[in-house]
């Protein structure tokens, strides 16, 4: 309810929306595809897998630099980091990003992908959780 009054408050209503519980992955993500971009501004988390799935439906996102987020992004190549607690850099990144075509295409087409100064990271974790055969023998 407070959320509401706030969107309200702003004249956001044709710009927010707020969405109740959706049973079905499929009908998640179905929403989700139709963001322009995906805000994380989270003080803490320890996934955060929500991030993950944005990143891979190629959502632009935008995210505070907690749990894992400094490792799936690298600011400006595919998402963008804001600093924790600060409304005016939020503000800022998400009018960057909407404004600007080239950055927000770069941002979507990388999204996809681990940045090159994590792979050494993300190959010791495959590694460590690897199974030997995945498949069992029939």
């Amino acid at each position: 309810k407070k959320v509401n009054r706030w969107i309200k408050r702003y004249g956001l209503e044709k710009r927010v929306t707020i969405k109740k519980w959706l049973p079905e992955k499929e009908d998640v993500y179905k929403e989700m595809k139709k963001a322009r971009i995906f805000l994380m501004a989270s003080f803490s988390e320890g996934g955060p897998r929500t991030l993950v799935e944005a990143m891979t439906l190629g959502i632009p996102c935008i995210a505070t630099p907690v749990g894992i987020t400094k490792d799936l992004i690298e600011h400006e190549w595919n998402g963008m980091i804001v600093k924790i607690g600060d409304y005016r850099d939020l503000a800022d990144k998400i009018s960057k990003v909407l404004l600007n075509h080239n950055l927000r295409k770069t941002i979507t087409q990388n999204s996809v992908l681990i940045p090159p100064k994590s792979y050494s990271y993300f190959e010791r974790i495959t590694k460590r959780h690897s199974i030997e055969d995945p498949v069992p023998p029939s």
